[in-house]
């Protein structure tokens, strides 16, 4: 009787055991931790219990000189189960760590590659997009030239007080590589989180660059803008967006922004 519930106690703690691994390879893959916790907590429990007791009873006999003869069936098939078992859940477990595969990537990705920060310069009347950069560049040390990789949107409220924005910069830090940079910042939150990667968009070229947007926020008072609209609109917040140099087919609503200092020598070059 007791050699029976030996033997059937080290099954059971197989069983466990490969539930348990299966059910974490799945978490890493899907997610879902409020599914799979519970589980591995449950099957948790049972492969130490049971394995407790296998040993218990294995060391009780071997006192005691009680001959036990393994089934050489059962045994190849335990250890087969096992190795098996643990193959596949550790290789799903890998697979799902690779970058853009399963939630585990996501994880590590957060917590590898994200960085938090403070944002100081809170009121874009004040400090203007000048200030957004002088934050980011006190804590992270980008290449000298960027780029904008995708569209910059910045939120403000009336007042100035900056709601939110995102944007992914991108510089080379050599011929052969680069930094992607994904920043975005949310006033509830009150942080700057930076995600940063290697990946870069070979299709972008000095259209992209950031001293565009640089050059045309810095000739256009926003301040003056939006307290205009303010008084005919009276919207909560508004929104700076850039979105590159693009020709446009048509001109409604849209004004041209010149640079005053490249203006000043146009007029110069034509009185000569």
């Amino acid at each position: 009787m007791e050699k029976g519930l030996m033997k059937y106690s080290g099954i059971f703690s197989i069983v466990c055991y490969l539930f348990v691994m299966f059910h974490i390879a799945d978490w890493c893959w899907e997610g879902k931790g409020v599914v799979h916790m519970p589980a591995i907590l449950l099957g948790g429990v049972g492969f130490v219990c049971s394995l407790s007791f296998y040993i218990y009873k294995k060391v009780g006999f071997l006192k005691e000189n009680v001959s036990i003869t393994p089934n050489r069936k059962v045994v190849i098939l335990a250890v087969l189960a096992i190795v098996l078992g643990t193959l596949y859940s550790g290789g799903k477990i890998l697979y799902s760590a690779l970058p853009h595969h399963g939630e585990l990537s996501y994880y590590l990705d957060e917590k590898l590659n994200k960085r938090d920060y403070k944002l100081h310069n809170k009121n874009y009347f004040e400090t203007g997009f000048q200030g957004i950069l002088e934050d980011l560049q006190a804590v992270e040390e980008f290449p000298e030239k960027l780029y904008i990789n995708d569209d910059c949107i910045i939120s403000i409220k009336p007042d100035g007080t900056i709601e939110s924005f995102h944007m992914t910069l991108q510089g080379k830090t050599n011929e052969q590589e680069g930094k992607r940079y994904m920043i975005q910042y949310f006033a509830y939150e009150d942080k700057i989180s930076v995600r940063e990667d290697s990946y870069i968009d070979k299709s972008w070229g000095e259209e992209h660059s950031l001293k565009h947007m640089q050059k045309i926020l810095d000739n256009v008072s926003i301040e003056q803008l939006i307290q205009e609209w303010n008084e005919y609109y009276g919207t909560y917040s508004y929104d700076i967006e850039y979105h590159g140099r693009e020709i446009l087919l048509a001109s409604d609503h849209v004004t041209l922004v010149e640079d005053q200092n490249e203006k000043e020598a146009e007029q110069k070059d034509s009185k000569l």
